[in-house]
């Protein structure tokens, strides 16, 4: 199932409220599948950054995504 799931790159959608807190738990229940990635939308550069930073400390796959 994980390398199936490495295919899957699910969005997660900034807010202007809370930014991208709303989408914690989408967050961790995908790491915990595996997923090969994101796709981000919206939000500050900062934002953004702050994120996938987030995403690549969480789960090692993701750090060598560029």
């Amino acid at each position: 199932m994980r390398s199936l799931a490495r295919l899957v790159f699910p969005a997660l959608r900034w807010q202007a409220r809370g930014g991208f807190a709303h989408e914690q738990r989408r967050i961790e229940r995908t790491l915990a599948l595996g997923v090969g990635g994101y796709i981000v939308f919206g939000g500050s550069a900062r934002a953004a950054r702050d994120l996938i930073a987030q995403l690549k400390a969480a789960q090692p796959h993701l750090a060598r995504l560029r």
